[in-house]
């Protein structure tokens, strides 16, 4: 039961988690960025949501408790989400969803819900705007969440650090059909 529950906060489309950085609107299509590198930052921002996942989904229950198994304490969580995250979401990723447990001695994940993932089933539905040299913007559309007719729009921005994209910021705002 708490398998199943920590999976569905990790995969829920819900607010909870939304950094509100501002990002610069992309303009239409003359921003699209080239297929070349929309693949790249696609399976790069990808592997990132995998490694928040799996964060989150590999655990092991002590007491009632879900103990991640990548990470005994803050610094180890923050350095694994590292892999994916810039350090600045991977902070208010562990900031947010795991607390230290004076007990155990132990990183615990805090029950509760999660932000969008985007996983290779979204691929169809994300544009990637080029927003600078380095930097990508991913937009994906969600309808009918909360209740029939309303639209949220997911926006992921990525950086490249010279080796790969990692998510850099994140925002979800509901949108009318006029935005």
């Amino acid at each position: 039961m708490v398998k199943y529950i920590t999976f569905l906060f990790t995969s829920l489309v819900i607010l909870a988690f939304v950094i509100g950085f501002p990002i610069a609107a992309a303009t239409p299509e003359e921003n699209l960025a080239p297929v070349d590198i929309q693949a790249g930052v696609l399976n790069d921002v990808i592997n990132s949501f995998r490694i928040y996942s799996s964060f989150f989904n590999d655990y092991e229950l002590k007491d009632n408790l879900c103990l991640p198994v990548h990470a005994t304490n803050r610094q180890e969580a923050i350095n694994y989400l590292t892999n994916g995250w810039s350090e600045e979401l991977a902070v208010s990723i562990v900031d947010t969803y795991t607390y230290w447990d004076t007990n155990l001695k132990r990183l615990v994940i805090l029950p509760s819900d999660g932000m969008p993932i985007l996983s290779a089933d979204d691929i169809s539905k994300i544009t990637c705007h080029k927003t600078g040299s380095d930097s990508i913007l991913l937009k994906r559309f969600y309808e009918n969440c909360y209740y029939p007719g309303d639209l949220y729009l997911y926006q992921v921005s990525a950086g490249y650090t010279g080796e790969k994209w990692i998510i850099i910021r994140l925002e979800l705002d509901a949108v009318t059909l006029e935005d």
